[in-house]
């Protein structure tokens, strides 16, 4: 998919992000990394040197969502910021912005078809020797902004939006039908990608009220759906073996996603090593 996309601008009072043309185009294999990984390779110089080389040998692409955006607003630190704007730097024009709730639509025959993110896909679109700061830098700078029509600023907002989806979460768990329908769910009867991905990943959360589940669960839930789109992803280890788990029953209703990756057992050099080598064909 090859998308001609224009001249933008976000604007907030006095903080600007400014964008350039771009031809974005997800090519594979693409690669997803969770906001620990993705801090991770940015912070060391030979893990990101080895995730560009592989990303740039294998033709492949990054793939990035506005959650890395809300998640880095946590970080106190700016230098994080930083550093994953360097490395994306490194990476250009090798990334694709994905557009996750193209999953939850309906596919009939057909597959879902893939969705880019064109708004954040034009803030990202930038000269690799700009001297203004990057994207990363700017949205953590706006981190403790507040509007004047909006009284919260984007660390609260995010906290708000996840413990409302925890009490949510939770709240359903204890509606005995819904569990009964989760016993019997089936990912084979026709739902979207995205919903049949989601309900078996967590049809365990559901069945077990002794399993925790917290606002870092409803952020990695998040992070697991982008999946869908891509071949290879390093999560948290938690999740990296809920997919895991999950991928026969899914691989019969014909839904296929990410090979995952975490810390443990040496994931992160694995997956290195998968990507370089990784087989078009």
């Amino acid at each position: 998919m090859l998308i001609r996309i224009p001249l933008s601008r976000y604007a907030d009072d006095h903080h600007r992000v400014y964008a350039a043309h771009v031809h974005h185009e997800l090519r594979r294999p693409a690669v997803y990394l969770d906001h620990w990984a993705l801090m991770d390779f940015a912070e060391s110089s030979e893990l990101s040197d080895r995730l560009v080389k592989g990303v740039r040998n294998s033709g492949g692409t990054i793939c990035l969502s506005h959650l890395h955006s809300a998640e880095l607003c946590r970080v106190e630190d700016p230098r994080h910021a930083k550093e994953i704007d360097r490395l994306l730097d490194q990476i250009m024009p090798h990334v694709f912005c994905l557009d996750a709730n193209s999953n939850l639509r309906p596919r009939g025959r057909d597959k879902f078809q893939l969705v880019g993110d064109l708004v954040l896909a034009e803030i990202f679109a930038r000269n690799s020797k700009r001297t203004t700061p990057g994207y990363f830098e700017q949205v953590w700078s706006l981190r403790k902004h507040s509007r004047t029509d909006h009284p919260e600023n984007l660390v609260e907002i995010f906290h708000d939006s996840t413990d409302a989806m925890v009490e949510s979460f939770n709240k359903m768990r204890q509606d005995e039908e819904f569990r009964e329908r989760a016993r019997k769910f089936n990912p084979s009867n026709g739902y979207a990608d995205g919903w049949s991905f989601l309900g078996e990943l967590m049809r365990s959360l559901f069945l077990n009220e002794n399993e925790r589940l917290d606002q870092h669960d409803v952020v990695d839930i998040q992070h697991a759906m982008n999946l869908l789109h891509c071949d290879f992803a390093l999560l948290d280890r938690t999740w990296t073996s809920k997919a895991n788990q999950a991928r026969d029953r899914l691989k019969e209703a014909g839904v296929s996603f990410a090979r995952c990756y975490s810390k443990r057992n040496g994931g992160i050099e694995q997956f290195l090593n998968d990507l370089s080598s990784f087989n078009r064909s």
